[in-house]
């Protein structure tokens, strides 16, 4: 939604490049990242524990090897006092029952320390998720502030203050000050004749007049094809923005057009009959 404060610009006004446009409600986005923030640091935790849980694990278990090999010289020895008639069998089972339960120990202890690596690697792939998801909701933070990719005047808004829109769903459009043109549809045989100029890399020079003042043009390139419905060929214009340069306006132009050899300029009024002067 867009709130009441977060409609920096309007219809008509210039837009400055990297200038804020427009201003999402980022309410939701920022309760998001922060519990993909939590997510992260809680995976990073978990990561961290399970380093410590390791060499815990391994300390233990090569005490438990030391223990394991106390059990088994013990039952060596309750062994050779059975055959010597020395100790009764009950206790004999005893000790070996004790020295199976040392093994048995040891063998869960090494099996889990040789399953660690394993468990770090899958904790540290749950942190880069948790660290890619916390990053996704950074830029999707950052684009609830719609900033103008290019300076030029802020054509038609097309969403109010307060409305819900949709993803994708275009907000205001703004026009390229830096690529503004003007077209103007030439005849086939004078375009011909510019074409042939400006691919030469010479300049068409051309004016336009708004009010009292008089604005520069300079051909920047021609059409490869007609229009429909048209007998020219359209021949686009660079122009500077400035003060009447509005989008859409038509405007009177003059073109200079090569100059042609064995040939005078002469006014209008001084032909009669198109062949006397």
């Amino acid at each position: 939604m867009l709130p009441p404060s977060s409609i920096p610009t309007c219809s008509g006004r210039e837009s400055r490049r990297r200038s804020t446009s427009r201003k999402l409600d980022a309410t939701a986005i920022r309760l998001e990242l922060r519990a993909r923030q939590a997510e992260t640091l809680e995976a990073q935790a978990t990561w961290a524990s399970l380093q410590t849980d390791a060499a815990l694990t391994a300390s233990m278990a090569h005490e438990h090897e030391e223990l394991a090999a106390l059990a088994d010289a013990r039952l060596a020895r309750f062994e050779e006092l059975f055959e010597r008639r020395m100790v009764a069998r009950a206790l004999l089972d005893e000790v070996r029952q004790d020295a199976a339960m040392a093994h048995m120990t040891l063998t869960r202890l090494r099996a889990e320390l040789a399953d660690h690596p394993n468990r770090i690697a899958r904790q540290q792939a749950a942190v880069a998720r948790a660290e890619v998801t916390e990053e996704r909701s950074r830029i999707d933070l950052e684009r609830t502030r719609i900033r103008a990719p290019f300076s030029g005047p802020v054509l038609p808004i097309h969403a109010a203050r307060g409305n819900q829109v949709l993803a994708g769903a275009p907000l205001v459009r703004l026009a390229d000050a830096a690529s503004f043109e003007v077209r103007a549809t030439l005849p086939t045989d004078q375009a011909r004749r510019l074409r042939t100029e400006f691919d030469a890399g010479f300049p068409i020079a051309a004016e336009t007049r708004v009010g009292d003042d008089i604005i520069p043009l300079y051909l920047a390139r021609l059409s490869s094809a007609q229009r429909p419905g048209r007998t020219g060929i359209d021949a686009f214009f660079a122009l500077t923005p400035g003060p009447g340069t509005e989008l859409g306006r038509v405007v009177d132009m003059r073109v200079a057009l090569p100059a042609e050899p064995d040939l005078v300029a002469l006014p209008v009024a001084a032909i009669y009959e198109n062949d006397r002067i």
